[in-house]
Order: structure tokens, then sequence, then C-alpha cells
């Protein structure tokens, strides 16, 4: 199943000369929606990289990545995988 979620970019209105691609105002800042596919119900985004390894002091236990939808356009994300912190609840992922 596919899902969106939303890098928030911290920048203000005010701070900005508009939005650019797929950028949103949400929550009164400047966020980037994407698109990844099979991400728990739960899990809470940690950041963008397009790097296959996770990063160093993120723990790899409960950690998952997914290729982030259209990350290639240039037109939102560009990063090619968002990583997720997986709920205590799930045990396995596919």
């Amino acid at each position: 199943m596919t899902r969106t979620f939303y890098f928030n970019t911290g920048v203000k209105p005010w701070n900005t000369n508009g939005l650019f691609g797929r950028q949103v105002w949400k929550d009164g800042t400047k966020q980037i929606p994407f698109e990844c596919q099979d991400v728990p119900e739960g899990a809470v985004f940690l950041m963008g990289s397009s790097s296959e390894e996770v990063p160093s002091g993120y723990g790899h236990s409960r950690i998952i990545r997914r290729e982030i939808k259209d990350w290639e356009d240039g037109l939102g994300m560009m990063s090619k995988y968002a990583y997720f912190r997986l709920p205590k609840d799930v045990t396995t992922v596919a």
C-alpha cells in the first residue's frame, strides 16, 4: 500500500520566495509531500537520504528503508530513500 508522508522543511511563509514543485504549506511551514510503499501504520519518518546505509547514531534494529516514489523527477524529495522507525508493536516487516 502506498502512503503519503511529509518532510517538514521548517521554513516559515515570511522566509521564502514561495513554493516549488510539490511543496505545500502545512501546519505553518513549507512541507514536501512524498509517497512510499509498505510502511507499517505507526512508523515514524526520521529522514531522507540517498544512501542505502542507515546513518550511524540511529541504530539498525527498528529502522526500515523505503524508496521514495518519483524521487528522481526533481520536484519533490531529492533523496532516494526515506528511513522510518518502526512502532514497538511491529516485529517483522517484509
